[in-house]
């Protein structure tokens, strides 16, 4: 057993992992990728698919506050 580095082989599968940050849009497809595989129903990727939500209802809030 003097020859076995288990904590190598944890850094490995760390280091592939890693490639990913969270929410990227890579992740999100990734992880679609993965519900379809396991048979679940999944949303279609879009080009909008991984994008940050602006606006919204703080502008439709300040329209209202126009009018």
């Amino acid at each position: 057993m003097d020859n076995v580095d288990v904590l190598d082989a944890r850094k490995r599968l760390k280091a592939n992992n890693a490639q990913l940050k969270k929410g990227s849009k890579a992740w999100i497809v990734k992880k679609k990728e993965q519900m379809e595989r396991k048979g679940k129903i999944v949303k279609a990727t879009s080009k909008y698919t991984g994008r940050k939500r602006v606006g919204g209802v703080v502008f439709v809030f300040e329209t209202l506050l126009d009018m």
